[in-house]
């Protein structure tokens, strides 16, 4: 049975990997996922070369805490987009493979149910520019 929707149809905007100090063994991943397809895509997890596993996660507010929590996926609609931001959900790089530094280059792949829905590529940068956009 054929797919109702192909890679090329999840496009990635301002996707970046943070980098942390060496040692730490945990990062995040951050973009927004348009959707052009007219059905939605169900993002399930996938894997990266520069982490032993990668999941996603969401921040909860929780009796007055900040938490994460890993969701099982997340659903980018039909002609719409979904963003991975700081401070809510993120693709999380566990037990990193190396040290990762601004300037770097890391390879993510995203699954669904069925398949590999995308390949992206993202840029490493320091977390001590992050916010300097606002």
């Amino acid at each position: 049975m054929m797919s109702s929707w192909a890679s090329a149809e999840l496009q990635v905007q301002d996707g970046y990997v943070r980098a942390l100090p060496p040692g730490v063994p945990v990062t995040a991943a951050f973009m927004t996922l348009i959707n052009t397809a007219d059905t939605d895509v169900k993002i399930t997890g996938g894997k990266s070369n520069a982490a032993e596993t990668l999941e996603l996660h969401t921040h909860r507010h929780v009796n007055g805490m900040m938490s994460m929590q890993q969701v099982p996926s997340v659903d980018i609609p039909a002609k719409g987009e979904f963003a991975f931001v700081p401070g809510s959900y993120h693709i999380m790089l566990m037990n990193l493979t190396k040290p990762l530094r601004a300037g770097d280059v890391v390879t993510l792949q995203l699954h669904s149910d069925e398949q590999v829905v995308l390949d992206v590529e993202l840029p490493v940068r320091s977390v001590v520019n992050e916010h300097a956009h606002h």
